[in-house]
């Protein structure tokens, strides 16, 4: 059974690293993902001279990114088969998690529903899912740490693991803070409400309160050793009026409804109806919890056989509850509990961070509440199939798939998006060009798409001239010592070259001695070094702050 599942997610990750590859190309932003997680299991896992954004995934995308690369070669195709990766072992994770507290029974149920929300992706949602690094790592270390946590003793294997899954997730995104934490206390709250115990705080809370402080210490970790920086964050704190407005419009495209998201109108119907489902598996959620905090009573009482504070649901049997209540598992109500709050947590996340007038570019923010939703779905799916034979669910499963599966086989069929810089790696090999500059959204990805062969180091404008661009790349990529080759060209592109353009580029470099338009690059070429004439890369943040 576990050989026909593993063979069964390898072949599905590599459909969706087919759609993916027909969905778009590459971005440097994605390029710079994979650099760095090469670099930090070729020897400096630190990342030291790195500048990281503020959500640095260092912890998460970056070292699968890193062994891939080692495994595979560093390839552009590892761009679309880490992230179709990530988007299984999402929907793997999921499946195991709407069973978290519930016998083993009709999980494939559950699978199901995390197929289609999830693993099934149309053209928009594939933009967001299909690519990284974008927040579905956090969602995922997120949701293994509550599964583990549903189940878990205070001080237990399971509860130390959990710990160790949110402070990689804190630490390395900090939007973790709000999915993952943030929840895991609030159902605990929820949880000891219900069952009028402040016991039942114990486990949640100070796995909470452990993770945070696990986090800090990674920090100062980085800090101390002189690691990696991180790049100032961005405040779009008072935009989220305007951007919780738009949060059901997104997420409806994110469930392939509605006329944004780009599909026909059958199948816009049906991806709908599913959302529908998942809307109302939240309100169902919130209704059970509500009802159960108001009528629940104390649980108070001996067992059978034993006298009042007694208790059969800690270890060590024949200890009073009063000395080991404080190590019990959470209630059955808790994995509800901490999966609707982290989908509403994800959209006040969404609220918060997105930039203005960019909700539906930034759906991103969106995927958690996306996935917590769709476990939730799940849970709801499982008990209702449990009361109904097994054909007329495997039927609807099947006619619902049908549907489902229009989307990624049209996106396969469709052509490939033509990527712009493998037409310039051709001519630069062509002309033994392997050492260069340009805009930072050439640089990365021409890099990568050339398998490391040619390497492009990113610049910005400064005053009238050019300087290194160190934003999510390494201070070391701008130092003399570390490479022998000259540099020798400037990628432009004049349709958006960022205030990278010729005119800078002579008044850094000099005139040019040769220039090449191909596609929608300009190469301009020199015939001695270009590295002494750049200004030295200063990186303008301490090490390991943020």
């Amino acid at each position: 059974m576990v050989v026909t599942v593993g063979v069964a997610c390898v072949m599905w990750t590599g459909f969706l690293t087919e759609v993916a590859r027909h969905t778009r190309y590459g971005s440097s932003d994605n390029a710079n993902a994979l650099l760095a997680g090469r670099e930090m299991v070729r020897g400096n896992p630190l990342l030291r001279g790195w500048v990281l954004p503020p959500d640095s995934y260092w912890l998460l995308d970056l070292p699968i990114l890193g062994l891939a690369s080692v495994v595979f070669g560093m390839r552009e195709i590892l761009l679309h088969a880490v992230p179709a990766a990530l988007t299984v072992g999402t929907v793997v994770t999921g499946t195991w998690v709407a069973g978290m507290d519930r016998p083993d029974r009709r999980r494939w149920v559950a699978a199901g529903v995390l197929a289609l929300v999830i693993g099934l992706p149309h053209r928009y949602l594939s933009f967001f899912i299909l690519q990284g690094p974008h927040h579905l790592a956090t969602t995922l270390f997120c949701l293994g740490a509550f599964g583990l946590l549903a189940k878990a003793r205070l001080g237990s294997a399971r509860w130390a693991a959990a710990v160790a899954l949110l402070a990689m997730a804190v630490f390395s995104d900090a939007i973790a803070v709000a999915i993952g934490v943030g929840p895991v206390v609030g159902a605990g709250v929820v949880d000891a409400l219900r069952r009028r115990r402040v016991s039942a705080l114990a486990t949640p809370v100070s796995a909470a309160a452990a993770a945070m402080a696990g986090s800090f210490a990674l920090r100062g970790l980085v800090a101390v050793a002189g690691g990696f920086a991180l790049e100032p964050t961005l405040d779009y704190f008072p935009l989220w009026r305007n951007n919780l407005r738009a949060a059901p419009g997104v997420l409806e495209s994110l469930v392939g409804a509605g006329t944004k998201a780009g599909l026909s109108p059958f199948p816009a119907a049906v991806h709908a109806l599913v959302g529908g489902l998942i809307v109302f598996a939240a309100v169902v959620t919130l209704a059970r919890l509500g009802i159960d905090v108001v009528r629940s009573r104390p649980e108070t009482g001996g067992v059978a056989g034993r006298p009042a504070g007694w208790t059969t649901g800690d270890a060590g049997g024949g200890v009073p509850s009063r000395f080991r209540g404080w190590r019990e598992r959470p209630g059955a109500a808790w994995g509800d509990g901490v999966l609707l709050l982290g989908a509403l947590a994800g959209i006040v996340t969404f609220a918060l961070l997105t930039p203005p007038a960019a909700a539906r570019a930034s759906a991103r923010y969106l995927l958690p509440a996306l996935v917590f939703g769709a476990v939730l779905a799940a849970r709801r799916a499982q008990e209702v199939a449990l009361r109904l034979a097994a054909w007329p669910v495997v039927a609807a499963g099947l006619a619902l798939g049908a549907v489902y599966m229009t989307a990624p086989l049209q996106a396969v069929r469709a052509p490939e998006p033509a990527n712009p810089s493998e037409g310039v790696v051709r001519w630069l090999r062509s002309q033994r060009l392997d050492r260069g500059y340009g805009q930072y959204w050439v640089a990365g990805i021409t890099t990568v798409t050339s398998g490391g062969a040619v390497v492009v180091r990113p610049v910005q404008p400064a005053d009238q001239g050019l300087q290194p661009h160190v934003g999510f790349a390494s201070t070391r990529w701008f130092d003399a010592g570390t490479d022998r080759h000259p540099f020798l060209f400037l990628i432009l592109q004049p349709a958006d070259d960022g205030g990278v353009d010729e005119t800078r580029a002579a008044t850094t470099f000099g005139p040019p001695e040769s220039e090449q338009t191909i596609g929608p690059y300009r190469v301009l070429v020199w015939n001695h070094d270009l590295r002494p004439m750049l200004p030295r890369a200063v990186n303008p943040w301490s090490s390991g702050r943020g």
